[in-house]
């Protein structure tokens, strides 16, 4: 099928760019993110950064995911 790299293209934008967004969430650099380019270790990075908790409060890309945000008056 000649649309198959273009479809496997924007799938693996789109994994990559949950993936760097998640990376941030935690706290951790979002250059752990190209461990999804990587064959085997894909299912792996992405299961693990899943189950990783969130880091306590807010952090330089926002406020807490699960937390009420309030906009300061």
């Amino acid at each position: 099928n000649p649309l198959f790299p273009l479809l496997f293209f924007a799938l693996t934008w789109v994994v990559l760019a949950l993936v760097i967004k998640r990376c941030q969430d935690i706290g951790v650099t979002g250059f752990v993110a190209l461990l999804v380019l990587f064959p085997g270790i894909d299912f792996i990075t992405v299961i693990v950064l899943g189950f990783i908790r969130s880091a306590p409060g807010a952090n330089r890309y926002g406020p807490e995911p699960d937390s009420y945000y309030r906009r300061k008056a």
